[in-house]
């Protein structure tokens, strides 16, 4: 962002959310309040605190994301922001052009800056947080599930853990994924009493599952929604469900 080179040196600290920065013999304290992720700060109102008080907030980028959706009214959501990444999703290439120029007007009154090499516009469909978005809904990358799929079958701690990281992302794009890893992460325990046969046996199952993994359909927050529940001695899941279409699954195996 351009404006962050009118402050010189700067020293930030993600993880305390604090910005550091020196105008003429005074040192400047930026302090980062998570509870603020839900309030929107006006750029206004910071230049205004730190002319005055020398203090002020970061700003996130997540405020204009309320700021255009707000302005599109409740049921009609059509930005998600993710750090630095911008997602717009429009029914038709008209109302896309539309809702681009808003965000890039917003962008521009937040004196926000944009890489351009690094944008992709008109597109039917988007890779996205390691998810595949089109018309259809969302789809696990291809990229990953191969990699599953390629994945060693080797039990050693370092390589199930891997294992385990990649395959539960996607989570809650397979049914009963709790109960096929359950196997896998009791693996993990120093007292774990699966034989090696059952843990090669839920790899493998946890493998195909990953293999056909299905589209998912996107919310519509206008429609209602239905959660089928099912629960045992071994686990509970639950579907979450919109007009015949499953969004996302939950999956959570008992301990015995």
């Amino acid at each position: 962002m351009k404006w962050l080179a009118t402050l010189g040196r700067t020293q930030v600290d993600w993880r305390e959310l604090t910005m550091r920065f020196q105008v003429g013999e005074t040192i400047v304290m930026l302090q980062g309040d998570p509870s603020l992720s839900k309030t929107l700060v006006s750029m206004k109102s910071m230049i205004k605190a730190f002319r005055e008080k020398g203090e002020g907030v970061l700003l996130e980028l997540g405020s204009i994301t309320a700021d255009f959706n707000e302005a599109q009214g409740p049921a009609e959501t059509v930005v998600l922001v993710f750090f630095d990444d911008i997602l717009i999703y429009s029914r038709t290439l008209k109302e896309h052009c539309e809702h681009l120029k808003c965000v890039l007007r917003l962008l521009e009154e937040h004196q926000l800056f944009a890489n351009k090499n690094k944008c992709q516009f008109g597109q039917s469909k988007v890779e996205y947080l390691g998810h595949v978005i089109s018309k259809d809904g969302v789809a696990a990358d291809q990229s990953k599930i191969k990699a599953t799929c390629d994945w060693p079958s080797s039990h050693g701690l370092k390589e199930l853990r891997g294992f385990l990281g990649l395959t539960g992302y996607y989570r809650r794009c397979v049914q009963d994924y709790g109960k096929l890893a359950q196997p896998l992460t009791e693996r993990l325990c120093k007292d774990n009493f699966f034989g090696d046969e059952v843990v090669e046996k839920a790899f493998q199952k946890l493998k195909a599952a990953m293999v056909t993994v299905p589209v998912l359909a996107l919310p519509d927050l206008s429609k209602q929604f239905i959660v089928e529940i099912d629960a045992s001695g071994h686990g509970h899941g639950a579907v979450l469900i919109q007009e015949c279409y499953q969004i996302a699954y939950y999956s959570h195996a008992l301990n015995p």
